[in-house]
């Protein structure tokens, strides 16, 4: 009988991650929306043939201007230089950043490769965004960042046993419900419904 409420309150925080994911989408595309907005403004003349950076790399002296002027722009926006100096251009492409806030976003998650879907429907993609953009700094705390990670890793992805205590699973929800709680969040169409559902 154990395992089996074990196994639900696994279940309890897997299913809390996904509408974690969903809550967050309106706040994350209409961010990013107004980011790339401001970027295109800037270089909104030409367009790249080359798709520069799988071409070239880290060669960016053999960029065109559009890929190097959304790169040094992208750069202004990355909060740590470390991020910045393990991007992996030859996995981004810039020929699509005029066109997609979805492969801007890229250059601020670590590992984008990694992950299985779409960039802004993972929820470690999305705490690499969170930490990484400057937009994000001071709405979420490192710490929240690094504890949605740990209970992802720990309780979920990294958890063969698929069982978690009672105390697990409802320190997990909590350091959810602290994401949603963010009052730029709070306040959108898609946070309303895990909010329900958490009776918040």
């Amino acid at each position: 009988m154990a395992d089996i409420q074990q196994f639900d309150n696994f279940i309890s925080v897997a299913f809390g991650m996904k509408i974690t994911v969903d809550g967050l989408q309106d706040f994350v595309s209409e961010s990013l929306i107004t980011t790339h907005r401001e970027i295109y403004k800037k270089f909104s003349l030409g367009n790249c043939m080359l798709n520069c950076s799988r071409k070239y790399g880290h060669a960016f002296g053999k960029w065109c201007t559009v890929c190097i002027d959304w790169k040094n722009d992208l750069k202004k926006l990355n909060r740590y230089k470390n991020h910045w100096d393990r991007i992996n251009w030859k996995e981004i492409d810039t020929i699509d950043f005029p066109h997609s806030f979805e492969e801007m976003a890229k250059v601020f998650v670590q590992d984008f490769k990694s992950v299985r879907q779409e960039v802004l429907k993972d929820l470690g993609a999305l705490m690499s965004l969170f930490k990484n953009l400057k937009k994000y700094n001071g709405m979420f705390s490192d710490q929240t960042i690094d504890n949605v990670k740990r209970i992802r890793n720990k309780n979920f992805a990294h958890n063969y046993t698929v069982f978690l205590h009672e105390v697990e699973k409802t320190q997990s929800i909590d350091i959810l419900i602290t994401l949603l709680r963010v009052p730029e969040i709070r306040t959108t169409e898609s946070s309303k419904k895990p909010l329900l559902i958490w009776n918040i």
